[in-house]
């Protein structure tokens, strides 16, 4: 919760020839890992313009998984070809690595990539760039703790290269060590309801219980509070610094009207601010009589149920919404989200 616009979250990628790319990332520590290897060809052709060029990967992929089913690691890769002349080809690829596992498939994303050299677009239809469709891998749980198969990804870049064209061709083949008990150990069509794959699923979910909540509702305003329209998971960061931070956590609990519970180590810990702030929702919707609307507003503008508030800019709906219109744009698209559909 907050008084003043919250700074929506940036991947900070760096665009690299045709590629988006950022840093590498830690290595996993986890007794649940997915391992494994792929290999993959990416062909890029610029209309009007030459190619097509063509280049090879090989690589290995570590991630770890988590008791929702969620994944996270790196990926190491040695490259060769795509000669286009004039500029380096890549020899290494690393890359960061996130995704889902439903139980039937392994859904994975790039996130962050760095390469000392062009990759023909190696990571063209699973890394996250704004523009491009889809945007992950999907690889088939053929077997209780094994994921392999091939995946195609293809796409047009963006307009900041609007005559590119990039298909890739990817052959992986993972194993879980450990993974009894998780999603891709049972092939059971893991769901973990209707938060599956959001970040703090368990906590927001939780609290949403033990307050008589629709836990969508309460994911939807972690999204608005420290996601943004970009994305539909709320983060645990200190924001509204301005230059002091005022906002405590995934739910973002505002120091100038909440000091006791913010001036406390707690504040960030995701399942103790998720369940204040459930507590709070719970006693807006009492005073206001269930609006949700008004509730909400109050959520946001400390106590007044009929103030706009934060205003908060939809690029791709090109639309600006007041605070609780923007809360319940995210809640409507929580609800719709296919569980392991590439959003």
């Amino acid at each position: 919760m907050q008084l003043a616009p919250f700074a929506s979250r940036s991947l900070a990628l760096q665009l690299c020839i045709v590629m988006a790319c950022a840093a590498g990332g830690a290595s996993p520590s986890s007794d649940h890992v997915w391992k494994g290897s792929f290999k993959a060809t990416a062909t890029e052709t610029i209309s009007g313009g030459g190619g097509p060029w063509t280049g090879t990967y090989n690589g290995n992929l570590t991630l770890v998984e988590d008791s929702h089913g969620l994944l996270k690691g790196n990926a190491e890769v040695l490259a060769s070809g795509c000669n286009m002349g004039g500029s380096p080809s890549a020899k290494h690829i690393t890359a960061d690595v996130t995704g889902t596992d439903n139980g039937k498939q392994l859904e994975l994303r790039i996130v962050g990539m760095h390469t000392d050299g062009i990759t023909c677009g190696f990571a063209t239809g699973w890394i996250v760039v704004p523009g491009m469709s889809p945007s992950c891998a999907v690889i088939p749980i053929t077997a209780p703790g094994t994921a392999q198969g091939l995946w195609h990804g293809d796409g047009k870049l963006p307009p900041f290269h609007p005559t590119t064209f990039v298909t890739t061709d990817y052959q992986f083949a993972l194993t879980c060590s450990g993974c009894k008990g998780l999603p891709g150990a049972t092939l059971g069509g893991h769901s973990e309801g209707p938060l599956s794959g959001i970040s703090f699923a368990s906590e927001i979910s939780i609290a949403a219980a033990a307050n008589h909540l629709d836990p969508t509702l309460l994911a939807a305003i972690a999204a608005q509070e420290t996601g943004g329209p970009s994305s539909d998971s709320g983060q645990n960061i200190k924001g509204d610094c301005t230059p002091n931070c005022h906002g405590y956590g995934v739910f973002q609990i505002d120091d100038r009207s909440h000091s006791d519970f913010t001036s406390t180590p707690q504040a960030m810990n995701p399942a103790v601010n998720a369940e204040y702030a459930a507590t709070m929702m719970q006693d807006l919707l009492a005073k206001y009589g269930g609006d949700i609307h008004k509730a909400l507003s109050s959520y946001n503008a400390g106590g007044k149920g009929n103030r706009c508030g934060t205003k908060t800019f939809w690029k791709a709906n090109g639309d600006t919404l007041c605070y609780a219109d923007s809360v319940l744009r995210h809640q409507g698209r929580i609800k719709n989200r296919k569980v392991g559909s590439c959003q």
